[in-house]
């Protein structure tokens, strides 16, 4: 019953509701291009073991099940306080994610940067990836690992160009719009009931005028028998001229 009383009020002050729909488009759309996109890039690395000196021909994506911890180790170097600051160096207002990949068993890294600018997050992927192999042969030979027996890393796949996203100015318009359609609601329910009792009071002192009496008097008095004037004293005057004494005989 309330929304079909707005409609209802909507339709009867049709000049504000316009008002307030261009205004609401016109401030939705202002806060849409006020907020700049951000840029997200990713890229995924997985861990390959050494070639076995036993089997040389063997293919050797077959070992990567026992690799999985290396991953998680690596993944905590990338994210320690010396190499963020010298990741950062490249590209200072982007932030950047380095994690294994928990839905697979495989030694995978996921890396995602995040950006105001699709440079800068194009520049600071490049160097998380030329950091990831420097931090992996570091890890190994601080544990005496020859070269020849290290785990290397291979480049899975990586975005060609950072993607824009658009999440956080459409949340922000989407709760502009749905505020001002609610203020303009409102705004229109206030004013039409204001002028409906407006209205009506017009009406009802109009109507009061037309019930008045024509002519102040309208009722004559009435007239009075005989022997009764207006003045008392009168009739008394004119009572005692009436009853005189009988004179004697």
């Amino acid at each position: 019953m309330y929304l079909r009383d707005l409609l209802t009020s909507c339709l009867r002050r049709w000049p504000l509701l316009l008002v307030c729909l261009a205004v609401t488009a016109g401030a939705t759309y202002a806060v849409f291009m006020a907020i700049s996109p951000s840029y997200e890039s990713q890229a995924s690395v997985v861990l390959v073991p050494p070639q076995s000196k036993e089997q040389p021909d063997q293919n050797r994506y077959l070992g990567l099940g026992g690799l999985k911890q290396s991953a998680d180790v690596l993944a905590r170097t990338m994210m320690s306080e010396e190499t963020t600051a010298a990741i950062r160096d490249a590209a200072p207002e982007a932030t950047y994610q380095v994690e294994p990949d928990w839905a697979t068993s495989a030694p995978i890294l996921d890396v995602k940067v995040t950006s105001d600018t699709a440079q800068s997050a194009e520049a600071m992927l490049e160097t998380i990836l030329r950091r990831i192999p420097v931090n992996l042969r570091n890890l190994q030979e601080s544990v005496d690992i020859a070269a020849s027996n290290q785990i290397t890393q291979v480049l899975v796949s990586r975005d060609t160009a950072p993607d824009p996203v658009e999440k956080l100015r459409i949340r922000l318009a989407g709760l502009t719009l749905a505020g001002l359609l609610l203020m303009s609601a409102l705004l229109i329910a206030a004013v039409d009931g204001l002028m409906l009792r407006r209205s009506s009071r017009d009406k009802v002192t109009a109507a009061s005028r037309t019930r008045s009496p024509k002519g102040e008097g309208g009722n004559a008095t009435k007239s009075r028998p005989a022997g009764h004037g207006s003045d008392p004293k009168e009739d008394q005057s004119s009572g005692t001229s009436d009853l005189e004494p009988v004179s004697r005989t």
